[in-house]
């Protein structure tokens, strides 16, 4: 009799688990290019100054810049909400990817030799960084984080063409314009 073990995710888990992990790549170039938009590093700047930073240290730096670049205080305080939102999703990413998944249904080897089985679905990750608690996740959040990510980052990026990228273009085009009599 052959046995073939699954993992303890369904398709669409593991179809979400991949959403994660593209939606953060997609916020992570985002993160990138505001970063270098901000502070105008070029390419190769950027990766002189950050080296391998992941992407929560990412998010505090756009933040610190971000905070220097807004005048209002409303602005600021959006700014950081939505800051504060990424990198909690962020923190969710970690364990969803880097977690160690387990169905937290019990089956013992000798039940699986049996031909018992364990419902798909009903499993968590734990993720232990250094001393700290393990964190837990269920596999019933993993969309609602790609969609959260998604969500965040098209925020960031309309919070950021309204606050300054538009408003620097508008300025640059002002400026090329001939000055009329």
């Amino acid at each position: 009799m052959h046995l073939k073990l699954h993992g303890p995710l369904t398709t669409e888990q593991l179809a979400a688990l991949g959403s994660i992990a593209m939606e953060s790549a997609y916020l992570e170039d985002l993160v990138d290019m505001l970063i270098g938009e901000i502070a105008k590093l070029s390419d190769a700047q950027f990766r002189a100054l950050l080296p391998g930073a992941m992407l929560a240290a990412k998010l505090d730096i756009l933040h610190d810049l971000a905070i220097l670049k807004l005048k209002s205080k409303t602005k600021i305080e959006k700014f950081g909400l939505i800051i504060a939102k990424l990198k909690h999703l962020n923190s969710q990413r970690t364990i969803a990817i880097h977690g160690q998944w387990q169905s937290l249904e019990r089956i013992s080897f000798a039940e699986l030799a049996q031909g018992a089985s364990f419902k798909l679905g009903n499993a968590e990750a734990t993720h232990v960084r250094g001393k700290k608690q393990p964190s837990k996740l269920h596999a019933s959040k993993l969309h609602d984080i790609a969609d959260g990510i998604s969500e965040y980052r098209d925020q960031l990026f309309h919070f950021c063409l309204q606050s300054w990228i538009r408003p620097a273009a508008i300025r640059s085009v002002r400026k090329s314009l001939p000055k009329s009599r």
